[in-house]
């Protein structure tokens, strides 16, 4: 596995794990926004390490930041050289992001 894939799995299991226990607290203060903002972080961590791990870009020539969640996805559904998502992946990962901008 690439060095980068590593790390970026390394990202998305924390948030993943952080996600659960948030939502696992005894209190209900924040449980639903916190624990969707993990999660949907754990995800774009992962689909970013999937993206690397198959020799796509997850930054754009000259840009100093990363991929954000909705261009990963497109990514990861679209391009040829790394496509490993369905259309109906794509649309349920939309719905998770969808959610914690609501939340």
């Amino acid at each position: 596995m690439r060095r980068e894939s590593r790390l970026l799995l390394a990202k998305a299991r924390e948030s993943l794990i952080l996600g659960i226990e948030h939502f696992n607290r005894p209190s209900d203060m924040g449980r639903a926004a916190v624990s969707l903002i993990l999660l949907n972080h754990s995800l774009e961590m992962l689909l970013k390490a999937a993206i690397v791990q198959r020799g796509g870009l997850i930054r754009e020539a000259g840009a100093l930041e990363t991929l954000g969640f909705d261009k990963c996805v497109r990514v990861a559904l679209s391009d040829a050289k790394v496509k490993f998502i369905s259309d109906d992946q794509a649309l349920a990962l939309q719905a998770i992001n969808g959610q914690r901008n609501s939340a």
